[in-house]
């Protein structure tokens, strides 16, 4: 399900340029809903309490991956009140261990949080 490796600068929009980090997107992202990730919901290509990646990043010298995607949550499930709701997640992984697993409202958002994280793992020389 995942397309052809490409570097990150030519996917979303996002002018950023980072040769050593790959990303493969899904056929299944839609880059008109990045700032709507309730769309995955209403379109059915994620479904009620699921999640579905949407992307992987890889910098296979730095032992990182890290997998964008839309994640569908309702607090009813566990007793907790509140609204069910979607938004991206960003898992970052370093030498095979979940570092960070945090949600978004945009897919801007989740990528900027990536890049940032990326950058201070390989500092520029």
């Amino acid at each position: 399900m995942l397309s052809s490796v490409c570097l990150l600068e030519g996917r979303t929009g996002l002018s950023v340029q980072d040769p050593i980090l790959q990303a493969q997107w899904s056929t299944l992202y839609h880059p008109e809903w990045d700032a709507d990730p309730e769309q995955y919901l209403h379109s059915g290509l994620v479904k009620w309490g699921h999640s579905r990646r949407l992307a992987r990043f890889d910098d296979h010298l730095h032992e990182f991956k890290a997998y964008i995607g839309v994640h569908h949550s309702d607090p009813s499930t566990w007793g907790a009140t509140g609204p069910a709701h979607v938004r991206y997640f960003l898992s970052l992984i370093v030498c095979g261990r979940t570092v960070a697993l945090r949600t978004y409202d945009t897919l801007t958002e989740a990528q900027a949080a990536l890049y940032t994280f990326h950058r201070q793992l390989v500092p520029s020389s």
